[in-house]
């Protein structure tokens, strides 16, 4: 997710490397959603390895008294949160929808 990011910066040696900008953003998203994707799915995956004991399948997904899962679980959170917000709320805007063109 880091490299994510560094593509995010429009550094001219980064648009050369990869043959213009949009290329660049293209690799951004797709980098993006994989990332994305295995960052939900770790604390899932973990939570069915420590199935037979729930406590500890608990302690993956919801808060608890460890600080450190404290903080990814939050994490994680607020990641799904945004994305939802992106994808359901933000989609219906004007100004970020596609233009239509008139034909006249």
């Amino acid at each position: 997710m880091s490299f994510s990011l560094i593509l995010s910066t429009r550094v001219h040696f980064v648009e050369e490397l990869f043959g213009g900008l949009d290329k660049v953003y293209d690799i951004h998203k797709w980098i993006g959603s994989l990332g994305f994707v295995f960052a939900l799915n770790h604390p899932m995956l973990l939570a069915i390895k420590a199935l037979p004991s729930l406590e500890t399948a608990i302690m993956y997904v919801a808060p608890g008294s460890d600080l450190a899962y404290n903080l990814g679980v939050f994490a994680i959170y607020t990641m799904l949160a945004s994305f939802v917000f992106m994808v359901f709320v933000l989609e219906g805007l004007p100004l970020l929808s596609s233009p239509t063109r008139n034909n006249i």
